[in-house]
């Protein structure tokens, strides 16, 4: 009877969600895009699943965050431009030690 059980759970997933640096997940103020992947995150870590969340250090998530750059790039400084982040490897607390 436990081999039944054990096969009608659905399998734990392993998902990498990957976000736009421009905002954090979720958006402090405008983001659809980053809402919708804050939701799906969320959602997918209620059911179950382990979710990895790229974006940027200042996001919040139910599942494991990675930042890939320290602040959201539109209000991290007065004049950021998100083509920065993809010149080169991320400094400070971005960095892998």
């Amino acid at each position: 009877m436990v081999a039944n059980e054990q096969r009608s759970r659905p399998a734990v997933m392993r998902i990498a969600q990957i976000a736009p640096l421009a905002e954090s997940v979720p958006p402090k103020l405008y983001g659809g895009t980053e809402r919708v992947v804050a939701w799906l995150v969320d959602e997918l870590v209620s059911l179950g699943h382990e979710v990895t969340l790229f974006a940027s250090g200042d996001s919040r998530t139910r599942g494991k965050l990675h930042p890939v750059w320290p602040r959201a790039l539109r209000l991290g400084r007065p004049i950021a431009d998100p083509a920065v982040a993809c010149t080169g490897p991320p400094r400070g607390d971005c960095a892998e030690g």
